[in-house]
């Protein structure tokens, strides 16, 4: 639903599928990123508008390589996510600024969930996989087995 609303207003939309090399993740940045591409292509459009990639290390770097307008971010409520997201913004506006090159940032802008969908995230989402309850609810129907294969290994 976020990507939709993005590309309705923008005539580029880069989909980035974060990778930070000292975490551990159930399924990897490039298997999430495949995951969100055959989402997209199922809608004609919306193929047209989003380019999904994998970023290793600093999202700001990205951007400011991609010469983008703005860093939008997703987020189910601020109660959720609000903290969080905002220490990723400080870190994003810090960056440039003390790691270089000494650019402006690139400003950080949120978009909120319906709150029909607030209560979907990755960890609900993995809870439901081992606990093999459906996700069916949670997922496009396009990636639905492909998200289970991934996530039950």
């Amino acid at each position: 639903a976020l990507l939709r609303r993005l590309a309705t207003t923008h005539a580029r939309v880069y989909a980035v599928v974060s990778h930070n090399p000292s975490k551990t993740y159930a399924v990897s940045a490039e298997e999430r990123a495949t995951l969100l591409e055959a989402a997209v292509a199922n809608e004609a459009w919306l193929r047209e508008r989003v380019e999904c990639v994998v970023v290793g290390g600093y999202v700001w770097r990205y951007a400011l390589e991609r010469r983008a307008d703005f860093l939008f971010r997703g987020i189910r409520s601020w109660r959720d996510d609000g903290l969080a997201e905002k220490l990723l913004e400080a870190l994003n506006i810090a960056g440039p600024l003390l790691l270089g090159p000494c650019r402006m940032p690139v400003p950080t802008r949120y978009l909120q969930a319906d709150p029909r969908s607030a209560h979907i995230s990755s960890s609900t989402v993995r809870r439901r996989i081992a606990n093999s309850e459906p996700i069916c609810d949670l997922v496009p129907a396009c990636i639905h087995e492909r998200v289970l294969a991934a996530y039950r290994h």
